[in-house]
């Protein structure tokens, strides 16, 4: 969803790591908000500044996976408050 300058990523991630979706959406011009190290230094200022955000706009709200016993688990989290306040104050 584009949201003026920005676009909020729903992605289904099978494998991988915090590190590989940072690198990979970074590769393909969608740096994450908030990314030391791989984030476009103004545009984390900015929400810094505007949102008071000190982290990566980066969150799972659904992870699953198999245990020991051969059983799916699957846990969901809501969005956290300062995140959705971003999401708010950005129009979406």
């Amino acid at each position: 969803k584009y949201l003026g300058p920005y676009t909020l990523i729903d992605a289904r991630i099978e494998t991988g790591r915090t590190h590989q979706i940072r690198v990979h959406l970074q590769s393909i011009g969608f740096p994450i908000v908030g990314d030391p190290v791989y984030g476009n230094k103004r545009v984390n200022s900015e929400f810094f500044k505007r949102y008071g955000i000190k982290r990566q706009f980066l969150h799972s709200h659904k992870i699953g996976f198999k245990l020991l016993n051969g059983r799916r688990k699957v846990v969901e989290s809501k969005l956290p408050e300062d995140l959705a306040n971003v999401l708010h104050g950005l129009g979406g």
